[in-house]
């Protein structure tokens, strides 16, 4: 044992003994005895004197006596009553059991954000467009085994598409159609059946590849990027317009009895629509050159303004 204070530790321990209020221990001991387990549980040694045995300095209790060791007690008593009143308030609040729905639909909602089924799906999409462009070839398009063959792995492809777009509405409900990418996921496995049955929407089939566009987050992005600026494209493309008919109006004009004449192997300019078709011609680059020299071979200076025009749309 050791003194109550650093002064005093040369004092024997039969001293420090006497010294300790025995009489108010007693009493404390004896008020915790006669309380009412109602009012007060009976705790593990460990719970109820927390203070004493955890502690890790020993001079600690020395220092403070059963006072200290008392409201130890008490504390550990009042954390251990609130624990139980937590505990019991967590047991009346808690939610009732998922019906047979809700099972069906958690489970649906964990398949379909799985991120191995959202590559197993992006597999498909890829795999599929692949084989739309090999189906294309003669040795498929000619032999009817493999072209049987060839719609019977397209049909599987697409049940398992609807599959996976049927687990989202039962997952998502509603709202599954307020995302526009999963909106036109939709749209195309339902263009995609319609073309089983109409002959003349099979070649829109290969629009399934654009599903790549709404799994691949890249893509998406840039498709937001690019509708985002659809205003200002829009005002480009009027401006292109404007001088594009500016440039008809005046080729027509100058040059639309060379044809008549025998002066240009193709009427370009004879009408103000072979001109825009002209014009379009030259807008892309497609042999424009070899307009614009037959036009030189008359007039010379006409070159100017093919050059003018080149510059300005191309």
């Amino acid at each position: 044992a050791r003194a109550l204070t650093p002064e005093h530790r040369t004092v024997p321990v039969r001293e420090v003994v006497k010294s300790v209020d025995c009489s108010s221990m007693a009493s404390s001991l004896q008020s915790q005895s006669s309380t009412p387990s109602s009012d007060r549980r009976q705790k593990p040694y460990r719970h109820r004197y927390r203070g004493v045995n955890e502690s890790s300095n020993s001079d600690e209790f020395y220092e403070h006596g059963p006072q200290r060791q008392e409201q130890n007690s008490d504390s550990s008593d009042d954390s251990y009553l609130s624990s139980d009143e937590s505990s019991s308030t967590t047991t009346t609040s808690q939610p009732q059991p998922l019906g047979q729905f809700d099972r069906i639909r958690d489970t649906c909602i964990e398949v379909v954000e799985d991120d191995r089924m959202q590559i197993f799906i992006l597999f498909l999409i890829m795999a599929n467009s692949v084989m739309y462009g090999v189906g294309t070839y003669s040795f498929i398009k000619d032999d009817p085994n493999k072209v049987m063959l060839f719609e019977i792995f397209d049909l599987w492809f697409l049940i398992i598409f609807t599959l996976e777009i049927s687990m989202s509405l039962l997952a998502y409900g509603k709202n599954y159609f307020r995302n526009g990418w999963s909106s036109f996921d939709f749209f195309i496995v339902t263009i995609s059946w319609i073309s089983i049955k109409v002959h003349l929407l099979k070649a829109f089939r290969v629009f399934r590849a654009l599903r790549l566009i709404s799994r691949v987050e890249i893509l998406r992005n840039i498709v937001v990027a690019l509708f985002s600026i659809i205003p200002q494209l829009t005002a480009i493309f009027f401006l292109l317009m404007l001088v594009i008919y500016i440039y008809a109006v005046m080729f027509t004009q100058l040059f639309k009895d060379m044809y008549e004449k025998g002066q240009t192997s193709t009427d370009f300019f004879g009408r103000i629509d072979y001109t825009f078709f002209t014009l379009f011609q030259i807008l892309c680059l497609d042999e424009w050159a070899s307009v614009s020299r037959e036009v030189m071979v008359v007039y010379k200076w006409s070159w100017v303004l093919f050059m003018i025009f080149v510059v300005m749309t191309a």
